[in-house]
């Protein structure tokens, strides 16, 4: 029995095979900027983002990091919160030295207004290998700004340890400290000795022994057998 589509769903098929044909042909013939436009203006959201994250890829040159920023516009627009993020974490893979630099900036402003915090986490991990590295404060302070306002108390916990490598002095501490708030008050008490083995390897003795005990003592008191044996495996890899 075959497939029936309706007129609409046939014209919307037809649109995509189109636009796809197109943008392969402008490739093919080099002319990366035509491509890079025709990719902006692509009104379908998963095929724009696959259509910049391809092109993007064929950028070179002195104008390399304009268009990339022009990239970067185009895929905030795209509605879809996986399909912009696939663009805008994939874009910084592209540049290096102070052109990266301003480019993360702008990804982790626009990042900002992502609604879900896991696209978000998302987004941050995969930004992760390219601040490493970076010099530039304000990178980290703007990926500290998209991390603060993450309402998932174990996912803003998650990615304040993620970025406390690369920082250092009183900031570290702070960042540290406001980790260590968030897993010791976490809604659910059972994810509480998960979460404080995450923050132990980034304590110093004695305080890090006396955490440990603190969630170990917790990780006994779970009435779940399963959670319970999670808590205890998680605190076991810190003996």
């Amino acid at each position: 029995m075959g497939f029936n589509m309706s007129e609409n769903e046939k014209i919307d098929v037809n649109n995509r095979v189109n636009l796809i044909a197109k943008l392969k042909i402008l490739e093919k013939t080099e002319n990366i900027e035509e491509a890079l436009d025709f990719a902006c203006n692509i009104p379908y959201g998963d095929l724009r983002a696959l259509a910049l994250y391809s092109v993007v890829t064929l950028l070179e040159g002195p104008t390399k990091a304009e268009l990339i920023q022009k990239a970067l516009y185009s895929a905030s627009c795209i509605q879809d919160e996986d399909e912009r993020a696939l663009v805008l974490s994939s874009l910084a893979c592209h540049l290096n030295g102070q052109d990266k630099d301003k480019l993360l900036v702008s990804i982790l402003e626009f990042s900002l207004h992502i609604e879900y915090d896991d696209t978000k986490f998302q987004i941050l991990s995969s930004l992760i290998p390219y601040i490493d590295g970076s010099t530039n404060k304000e990178v980290i302070e703007k990926a500290l700004d998209m991390v603060s306002v993450m309402l998932s108390e174990y996912l803003r916990m998650e990615s304040y340890l993620l970025l406390l490598p690369y920082l250092r002095g009183q900031r570290k501490k702070e960042i540290l400290e406001q980790a260590f708030a968030l897993a010791t008050n976490l809604r659910d008490k059972d994810f509480r000795p998960e979460a404080l083995s995450l923050i132990i390897p980034h304590l110093e003795e004695p305080r890090k022994k006396e955490i440990y005990v603190t969630a170990l003592n917790l990780a006994q008191g779970i009435q779940s057998k399963s959670r319970r044996e999670e808590a205890l495996f998680s605190l076991e890899t810190l003996v």
